[in-house]
């Protein structure tokens, strides 16, 4: 219970002090102290959540997969491990720690404006996500025996490399949702909200394949990727209402006649 009440105080700091003396360096600080809050905070729930419960709900997505689809869909991709394919796909996985980071760089220097929205998406999906992560514990399809899936599909350098960087840093609870897609779906959809169509379009093909990486490498259930999708649509529906609600100036009151 310490760290997430120290993180909370923290941020309800950071939050007061922006009220109260309102400036630019201090509403920067108070979205810049997002990602280092929740970067510690995704490390953590790899060590309080398996001391919270032993519980895992992977044998619950996996039947809802079977339900909706009749298998998993790492299993039946599986069929179709190749070599070039695990290197393109480990490849569009790993662009994702890329863009996340570019994301950032590129929304934080277009100014409070444009940052400001950017910053209250993503990190309201992390939060939602990493409730998820708390709730329905689980990790994959991959490191299910009973599926008996390679957790090293055949591959190249790119693909080791991905290996390793999953395995050493994956938390062990990080499966429902899928955030990899739906971060992912949400920066591109900001582009769009944005006007900012040619990075739009270029960064729309790999994101495409990073979502069926998740599903090709085995790390995630198709439930965990619809799921991604309807938290990135929600958030962005959500992003664009709040948008137009502060730029569309208010109607005068009409005299009644």
């Amino acid at each position: 219970t310490l760290f997430p009440l120290a993180a909370l105080i923290l941020l309800a700091t950071t939050i007061r002090f922006n009220h109260t003396h309102p400036s630019s360096h201090s509403h920067w600080a108070r979205l810049l102290i997002l990602p280092i809050l929740t970067l510690t905070t995704y490390f953590r729930l790899g060590i309080d959540v398996p001391a919270l419960t032993s519980f895992r709900a992977d044998a619950a997505l996996l039947a809802l997969d079977r339900l909706l689809l009749g298998e998993t869909p790492a299993v039946t991709l599986a069929r179709w491990h190749h070599p070039i394919l695990s290197e393109v796909f480990s490849t569009c996985y790993l662009l994702f720690y890329l863009a996340l980071l570019a994301y950032h760089i590129v929304w934080v220097r277009s100014g409070l404006r444009a940052a400001t929205p950017f910053f209250a998406g993503i990190y309201s999906l992390y939060g939602i996500g990493f409730l998820g992560y708390i709730l329905f514990p689980s990790v994959g399809p991959w490191l299910l025996p009973q599926l008996h899936l390679p957790t090293h599909p055949p591959g190249g350098p790119v693909t080791t490399l991905n290996h390793w960087i999953v395995r050493s840093g994956s938390n062990g609870v990080d499966v429902f949702p899928s955030l990899h897609c739906a971060v992912t779906l949400f920066m591109v959809g900001y582009d769009a909200l944005q006007q900012r169509r040619s990075r739009f379009f270029l960064a729309l093909p790999p994101a495409i394949g990073l979502v069926i990486s998740t599903l090709y490498l085995g790390y995630h259930y198709a439930v965990d990727v619809l799921a991604g999708f309807a938290l990135a649509a929600l958030t962005l529906v959500s992003i664009a209402r709040s948008t137009a609600r502060q730029t569309t100036p208010s109607n005068p009151t009409q005299p009644r006649s």
